[in-house]
Order: structure tokens, then sequence, then C-alpha cells
């Protein structure tokens, strides 16, 4: 494909940076996941989990935008915003890998420790 409306060039087709795309968004939402499944057993109660995890979410959203912590933003790796080029929406310059991986190491750790948390109750 061509460098034409749809991007190509270095950009890359749109289909083939899908993937990408979908790997960040999936990665991005597993640490929520993760988060709301650690937290279902660390409280009890129909309403506290929601609120603590949206309290959670609401403080890290704000707590991100401090410059020192802007790497650890996983809104940006959900929404791809910080590696699309000016003015275009297709995915450009490096995969951020890092930023991904960092993510599932957080979901995989809560999922461990709920894991753990869970096995040490008796049902």
């Amino acid at each position: 494909m061509g460098s034409g409306a749809l991007g190509g060039g270095s950009l890359g087709a749109p289909d083939s940076r899908s993937g990408e795309m979908t790997a960040m968004r999936d990665a991005g939402g597993m640490t929520f996941y993760a988060l709301a499944f650690l937290l279902s057993h660390l409280f009890r109660g129909e309403y506290t989990v929601p609120g603590v995890a949206l309290g959670l979410t609401a403080a890290t959203y704000v707590l991100v935008k401090i410059p020192e912590l802007g790497a650890l933003d996983v809104f940006k790796l959900m929404t791809g915003s910080e590696y699309m080029p000016e003015g275009r929406y297709l995915l450009g310059g490096a995969f951020p890998t890092l930023p991904l991986v960092g993510c599932l190491l957080l979901a995989a750790l809560s999922v461990a420790y709920s894991d753990r948390i869970a096995r040490k109750r008796q049902f």
C-alpha cells in the first residue's frame, strides 16, 4: 500500500497497526480489570468495591498529570494519543513496549495477589 490518504509510507498501513493499538488498549484495560478483581478480594459490600475503584481511577488520572509521573499514564497508552503524529489518527514511531509490559506486569501481580487472598479464605 502506498502513501495515500490512509497513511501507508513510514507509518505503516492502518490494518498492520491495528494489532498494536488493540494490544495497547487491552493492556491498559487489563490493568483496571485486575485492580477491580483485587479490590473485590480486599473489600466486602456491594458498593464498596466500585466506589474505591472509581476513586482510585480518578486519583490515578489526576496524579499522572504531574509531569514527573507522566510516564505512568495508562490512559495515554489506552488511547494511543502519545504515539500518534500531530494531526493524524494513525500510530507512528516506536511501539510503546515498556509501558505495555508494565501494565501487563501490574495486572498479573494484582491477579496473583487476589488468587493468594482467595486461597486463604474458607468458602
